[in-house]
Order: structure tokens, then sequence, then C-alpha cells
């Protein structure tokens, strides 16, 4: 049992990665389409609204996004795949996001693997439909829980680790059905699974090379969260090209984080997230240094906004409240 828990769920195996990629699409017809892009943003612009609310299929959806936004070629396909990854977080979550969300804590793609390596070997002689026993006995049930529990709450490397866990969850889930109580237990673990797993593709999006995904992520962020996400992704963004002066090398991704910093007051825009740059400090660099003259207009008139003056033209005035600011002689 467990070299085939080994084998079936190994994350490191390449064989095995094929056969999670291609299940969805078994027993299913292939056909030519006469415009395959266009044919792939009708169907992704579509999973999440006809999922509804039904745990399972969200998860299928899920899965898919991330496939397409970890893999696809197309720029936009990834930037849908972001809206529809921001539409499931909509849709399972009560509370707005905030910044200590397991799916914004970066992993390490060595310690998952062989930490998973050792928890689906122990998940071998529970898995439903090979167990000798139909229904598991007290002590069985509480191990099986536990090592689901200690999968889904390790912190993935990266997007692909994400979509195995999740499938893998899922068909535990689905393949349980002796024991009521077991599978609604395992449908809790799942639904950790998935709402881990979509927003680290939102967060994953931060660092597209494209600029219509990064500025879809920063919408779409603002969107579930706020002002408690914004210094995460500022940081996420700043991070990507640490010597950079402007937060981002895109004119509409600066745009969009200007925005965003025009709901905020002043105290949340001083806030920062780990080494990344606070709001204030974004908004006086985009001010003084974007070479676009529309950006600079926008950052100045945001700055007055924040701190409650008058906006004045030019950014004459933005540098002597810089100094201020940084001796703390603005209040």
């Amino acid at each position: 049992m467990k070299d085939w828990a080994l084998a079936t769920f190994s994350f490191g195996s390449e064989d095995v990665a094929r056969f999670y990629e291609s299940m969805f699409g078994q027993g299913r017809a292939f056909y030519e389409v006469a415009a395959k892009g266009e044919f792939v943003r009708d169907a992704l612009a579509t999973l999440t609204a006809d999922a509804g609310n039904d745990l399972f299929r969200l998860s299928e959806v899920t899965y898919r996004l991330l496939f397409v936004l970890d893999l696809d070629t197309s720029p936009l396909n990834r930037a849908i795949a972001t809206e529809e990854l921001a539409g499931v977080v909509a849709l399972i979550r009560r509370e707005p996001l905030g910044p200590d969300h397991r799916g914004f804590v970066p992993g390490l793609r060595r310690g998952f693997v062989e930490a998973a390596t050792r928890l689906h070997a122990d998940l071998g002689p529970y898995w439903p439909g090979l167990r000798e026993e139909t229904r598991l006995a007290p002590e069985a049930r509480e191990a099986y829980l536990t090592t689901l529990d200690a999968l889904s709450l390790l912190v993935a490397g990266d997007l692909r680790q994400e979509r195995l866990r999740l499938q893998l969850v899922l068909e535990a889930c689905r393949s349980e059905t002796a024991d009521r109580a077991l599978k609604v237990a395992i449908a809790e673990r799942l639904f950790r699974c998935l709402e881990t797993a979509a927003v680290e593709g939102l967060s994953r999006a931060l660092d597209d090379d494209d600029a219509h995904v990064r500025e879809t992520a920063v919408a779409r962020l603002w969107a579930l969260g706020g002002r408690g996400t914004h210094p995460y992704v500022l940081a996420r963004l700043a991070a990507r090209e640490p010597g950079l002066r402007l937060v981002d090398p895109s004119v509409a991704v600066r745009r969009r984080v200007l925005q965003c910093c025009w709901s905020l007051d002043a105290a949340a825009a001083a806030l920062h997230h780990g080494e990344g740059p606070d709001s204030f400090t974004v908004i006086h660099d985009i001010a003084l240094w974007d070479p676009e003259p529309g950006l600079r207009s926008l950052a100045t008139a945001c700055l007055a906004h924040l701190l409650g003056r008058p906006d004045e033209l030019g950014s004459d005035w933005v540098r002597q409240w810089w100094q201020d600011h940084l001796t703390g002689k603005d209040g």
C-alpha cells in the first residue's frame, strides 16, 4: 500500500504529473474548433458562474484556472484566469482577505515535495476504495484526518503543487462513499485547499511577465481585501525588480496602484508589508520620477488627497513634504 501511495501521489514524478493533468479529460471527446483562442477564453469566462456553490465543481474550476495561469502562453488567457480565480475567492469567503492568509506565504519547493511525499505514503492504508474495510475504525479515522490536515496546511512551492494537492483531496472526498461523516470532514479539508490554491494563484499573478495580468491581479486583490491586502501587493510588485525606483515597469499597473491608493487614509498609506514600500513611498516616487506626466499629476493629486491639503500645480511641494515626512516634521 505504501508503494502504491508513493507511485500514485508523488509530487516528484513527471509521469504522475501527466496523469493528474489529463485526469479531467478522461472520457471526453476531442474535436477541432475554428478559433481555439476564442474558444478557450469563452470557456474560461463561464467556469466560475457555471460551478455555482458546488465544492467539487469549484475545485475542478480552480484546478483548471491554476493550470492556465501557470502554463498558458496567452497573456489574455492568464488575465481571464486571474479574474475567474478572484471570482472563486469572492464566492467562498465571507470576510475580506488579509495579508496573513496562507495563500500569501511563499513556499519552498523542496521542503514541500519531501513533506508531501511522506504524507502521501501515510495516506495509502486509508485511501477510499483500496482499504480493506469500508468504514474506518475511530483510531484509523483520526489518523487519516490528521494526515490530511498536515497535507492541507503545507505551504506549496508553486502552482503545480497547489494543483496536485487540490486534486488529491478532491479525489479523496469524492471516493468516500460509505462514511458520510468522514466525507464531510474531508470536504472541510478540501475547502481549505481550494481557498489556499485560489489565493495563491492571485498572488502568483502579481509576478506575471505580462503587465495586463499583473494589473488584473492588483485590481482583484484590492476588491477582495482593500487596504488589508494593498501593502502585500506593493511588496510583491516591488520585489519583482528590486533595483527599480518605481513600483512596476508598467504604466497601466502604476496607474491601477494609484487608483487603489485614492481609497486609503493617511494611516493606511503608511503601512507596509515586510520589506516592501508603503503607499506614501510609492506615491512619492511616481509623483517625482515617473516618465509619464499624467501619472506624475495623478500621484501628486493623490498625495494631496491623502494629506487633506489642496491640490497644487506642480510637484515642488512634494519634495519638501517628503523631507519633512522622513524627519518626522510632517505631523
